[in-house]
């Protein structure tokens, strides 16, 4: 395989994280290469937490594994529009695992699996989507509508971003 922007290390790592992916992948999530020759550029999705507000949608990303990985982050982009405090319009996440509380032991396959749970435990302390952290605060029952509103017209079509 071709090293196109990875450390050795870190392409060693993602060959290891791609395997245990496959191996064993993370629950109502997946993650992979999008060509197995460049393994900085990943693509995957996640489905809709059980009981949350996002159920029945499934949710594109990308993920693009820094030249100093594992050690940097990678940089996570949602490529299906969703409507969260913590999710920009573009997709852009704020989310600490992503910035000041990211380790490199944390495995792809962990990382994958964390972004499930913060769909339905959005921080509405350090938005990212300042109109829907305040429809939030303003009526916590027109956010849940216009939530459903978008899993239903852009998750559930798999309509995503260009």
């Amino acid at each position: 395989m071709e090293n196109t922007g990875l450390s050795n290390t870190g392409r060693k790592r993602a060959l290891a994280y791609w395997e245990d992916i496959k191996a064993n992948p993370p629950p109502y999530s997946y993650a992979e290469p999008i060509d197995e020759s460049d393994l900085s550029k990943w693509h995957g999705f996640i489905m809709g937490p059980p009981r949350s507000l996002y159920l029945g949608g499934i949710f594109h990303f990308a993920m693009t594994l820094q030249q100093d990985f594992p050690f940097k982050p990678p940089k996570i982009t949602f490529k299906t529009r969703i409507l969260h405090p913590n999710i920009s319009e573009k997709g852009g996440i704020s989310v600490d695992i992503l910035c000041h509380d990211w380790s490199p032991a944390l495995t792809l396959n962990k990382l994958v699996l964390s972004l499930v749970s913060f769909l339905d435990d959005g921080n509405f302390m350090d938005v990212n989507d300042v109109q829907a952290a305040s429809l939030y605060r303003e009526s916590k029952e027109k956010y849940e509508e216009k939530v459903k509103n978008f899993v239903e017209i852009y998750a559930s079509n798999e309509n995503c971003f260009d």
